[in-house]
């Protein structure tokens, strides 16, 4: 998924190395430097956006929340942050395409804060604002976007700590494979998590997703799910949620499941993640 990318309102680049079925593919490819307050990242790199983690081992539950189709995944470009205090570090810089080798098509200016007040808390704001030109378009012309997210982590005990997003997408709105010309679109969503560490072995969580988009109607999420760490290289994440929306069977979005013919859906899953 490009920088901007989520549901049509920010569009999806085609260009990519390679051709056919096969082409190369990097989830991250950077360089980095640190001096004194300052860090400068440049190349493909995780979009600091919304609370689930690039990174598997890095998430709890299995699944995605629903805020992640909103929120980008990746960037490609350079940024800078720097530490204003022991508390608090800014962000700014420019973003483009996550295709490496591609001419830009996305401009935008990705921006943030990040404040620790203490150990108990973390709030990251993060921000990006651009245009993008798409192939194909209704009007060949530029979409204008913003996109923002808000994330609070906060460790209420020892044992327990909850974790609040909030993300807000805005462009052009997406039809049948292409953009709606002279439109605009919007969504957001908020998604709640709860995770209970019983023992250094295993840890319990719940979650509460909402996400709306324009005039259509909400969809939602609820999940429990575990993480078993029975040692230090191997977390079994078992997981099992239930989805629903209000909108009728068939509809273009949100969507309907089980191919359109129904507004509901139980669905589990478990992942095994090793590491080296």
């Amino acid at each position: 998924m490009e920088f901007g990318a989520g549901h049509g309102l920010n569009g999806i680049d085609e260009g990519r190395w390679g051709t056919g079925d096969y082409f190369a593919a990097f989830s991250q490819a950077y360089v980095e430097v640190a001096y004194y307050r300052w860090n400068f990242i440049a190349g493909k790199f995780h979009a600091p956006f919304g609370s689930d983690s690039y990174k598997s081992t890095e998430n709890f539950f299995y699944s995605w929340s629903l805020n992640n189709t909103l929120n980008p995944q990746v960037g490609g470009g350079a940024y800078a942050s720097y530490k204003v205090s022991d508390k608090l570090t800014a962000i700014g810089g420019w973003v483009m395409p996550e295709e490496l080798g591609e001419s830009s098509k996305n401009n935008a200016f990705l921006g943030g804060l990040v404040w620790t007040p203490g150990k108990r808390l973390n709030v990251r704001y993060a921000l990006a604002a651009g245009e993008n030109t798409y192939t194909p378009t209704v009007d060949g012309g530029k979409d204008k976007y913003f996109t923002h997210s808000l994330t609070a982590t906060t460790q209420l005990s020892k044992q327990l700590k909850y974790v609040l997003d909030w993300s807000y997408n805005q462009g052009r709105s997406y039809l049948n494979g292409d953009f709606v010309d002279g439109s605009s679109a919007y969504a957001y969503g908020i998604n709640n998590e709860l995770i209970w560490q019983a023992n250094k072995k295993w840890a319990f969580g719940t979650r509460f997703g909402m996400l709306h988009e324009g005039d259509c109607d909400e969809m939602y999420t609820v999940g429990v799910g575990a993480n078993w760490t029975p040692n230090k290289w191997l977390i079994v994440k078992p997981e099992v949620r239930y989805d629903w929306t209000k909108r009728d069977a068939g509809s273009a979005w949100p969507p309907a499941f089980n191919e359109g013919t129904n507004t509901y859906q139980l669905s589990g899953g478990m992942s095994a993640v090793v590491k080296f």
